[in-house]
């Protein structure tokens, strides 16, 4: 589940990130945000497949 002390994280990452580029560029940037947003809830999905493998394992 993502809460939003993940969604905060990663919009500070995406915001600081924005602000190191030469481009500025908030299309890209928004874009970015979005992928990363995906690969944590990626990540909590496969974390949840561990856990049922693991208890069907034991």
């Amino acid at each position: 589940m993502l809460n939003r002390r993940h969604l905060r994280i990663k919009a500070l990452q995406n915001i600081y990130a924005w602000h190191m580029t030469e481009k500025k560029d908030t299309v890209s940037s928004q874009k970015l945000l979005m992928e990363s947003i995906d690969s944590v809830y990626e990540m909590y999905i496969r974390m949840l497949a561990l856990l049922v493998d693991v208890t069907e394992y034991t």
